[in-house]
């Protein structure tokens, strides 16, 4: 009988949470994407997205998917700057071969 309350509340809890979440990102969307070009910017800077989405208060994926779309529809001129985002480098300070520009020319 234990168990059973226990499980209750924590669909309770995990309710509760899940709703103050989704009425927050509905309450504060359509700041986020207002300001996407500067986004974007911070990105092509070299800000992480994880720290752009904990700067703005909002999830990291869905600040990663507002970002690449904003690059993906870019003019030509700068698909450059996204290209040399996209050659991270890790924590040995080696490049990253699996988000490496294939498109460079050697």
């Amino acid at each position: 009988m234990y168990s059973n309350m226990k499980n209750n509340i924590t669909k309770a809890l995990h309710s509760l949470f899940r709703n103050a979440h989704v009425a927050h990102l509905k309450r504060t969307s359509h700041q986020i994407k207002s300001q996407t070009s500067r986004h974007v910017q911070n990105y092509l800077n070299g800000m992480s997205i994880l720290n752009i989405s904990k700067k703005c208060n909002y999830p990291p994926s869905m600040m990663a998917r507002l970002i690449i779309e904003n690059i993906a529809m870019m003019p030509g001129g700068d698909e450059n700057d996204a290209n040399k985002k996209c050659q991270s480098t890790d924590a040995e300070g080696e490049t990253n071969a699996s988000t490496m520009n294939t498109n460079a020319k050697p």
